[in-house]
């Protein structure tokens, strides 16, 4: 700042300092699908790619097909309590390459720290796309609608088979149609203008096919594993009936495996025996752990407790 005072003829200059918050963002535009790279954002040391809010019902799924950026200069997130994302994308596990946001995220945003090279694709699907339960027992419904594209999977403890019912259709149940099924076929059809399942089970798969205007139908079916995931697509016409589905399920515990064991545990010699999901620790601070749990980190005395420890590592 230069100033004179009106009665001399000095000029006065004064300096001030004052940092300036230069903040990035980039806000995209509402579709169903589109892409985003690190081209579209400026080349600034941090910014926020603000995506579309889904409507209710509806979820955005964000999935990353390209990342490069060292972890000490930057990193990619997508919601404040999710992990960041640096390094090459070969490097990082599948699942968390993608991002579900949903109706209740309400201003959706993905993080850039530092100059990260990305490349993703965000599109619209519907609130049900891939969700998880590991509940012991539950129930949800879908629909009714005339068109939905759902996908649940039922993952439950090793020794632990998911007892599903199914309930489908749009008229009255009639007791003749009911089926109890376990997954041993394949209802194979073309196309199937209303609600199709597909449940599968390991190698083992059973569709079926509701068409508008159908009574009401209950399957039962047990699994083989411990887990399975039921993929649901409906597809009817606009002036059809809507198509709805409601499904409970609970565990039900292999006696060879489980034992006298608590829900959550499997048997191994005199001994019950779980695998813990957590991050790699040192051997004293995991035994410290199971201490604190009640038990201690388990011992392979055997090649049958071998055989048991691998089965419950691979299915956990």
């Amino acid at each position: 700042l230069r100033y004179r005072k009106t009665t001399s003829a000095t000029i006065y200059q004064v300096f001030f300092t004052k940092k300036l918050r230069l903040d990035c963002a980039l806000r995209l535009r509402s579709v169903r699908v589109g892409r985003v790279h690190s081209g579209h954002v400026p080349r600034a040391h941090g910014c926020r790619v603000l995506l579309p809010a889904p409507a209710a019902r509806r979820a955005l799924l964000v999935e990353l097909h390209k990342l490069n950026v060292p972890c000490a200069a930057g990193f990619i997130r997508f919601a404040p309590n999710t992990p960041t994302l640096c390094g090459k994308l070969d490097q990082i596990p599948p699942p968390n390459r993608k991002f579900l946001y949903t109706s209740a995220n309400k201003n959706p945003v993905i993080e850039l720290h530092g100059r990260p090279t990305f490349a993703a694709i965000y599109r619209l699907v519907d609130h049900c796309h891939n969700v998880l339960l590991t509940g012991r027992n539950g129930s949800f419904e879908v629909g009714p609608t005339i068109k939905l594209s759902c996908s649940y999977e039922i993952h439950l403890p090793y020794g632990n088979r998911v007892a599903l019912r199914l309930q489908m259709g749009t008229g009255p149940m009639k007791a003749k149609e009911n089926d109890v099924s376990n997954i041993i076929h394949e209802d194979v059809q073309a196309l199937c203008r209303g609600m199709e399942l597909s449940l599968e089970d390991g190698d083992s798969k059973w569709r079926h096919c509701s068409q508008p205007g159908d009574p009401l139908r209950s399957v039962q079916i047990v699994s083989e594993g411990n887990a399975v995931r039921l993929n649901i697509s409906i597809t009817a016409k606009k002036n059809a009936s809507a198509m709805w589905l409601k499904v409970w399920w609970m565990d039900k515990a292999v006696e060879e495996i489980v034992g006298h064991c608590e829900y959550g545990w499997v048997l191994s010699g005199d001994f019950c025996i779980s695998a813990v999901r957590e991050a790699k620790k040192a051997w004293r601070q995991a035994e410290a752990e199971c201490v604190r749990l009640g038990g201690h980190l388990a011992s392979v005395l055997n090649e049958r407790q071998q055989q048991i420890m691998d089965q419950l590592l691979i299915h956990a």
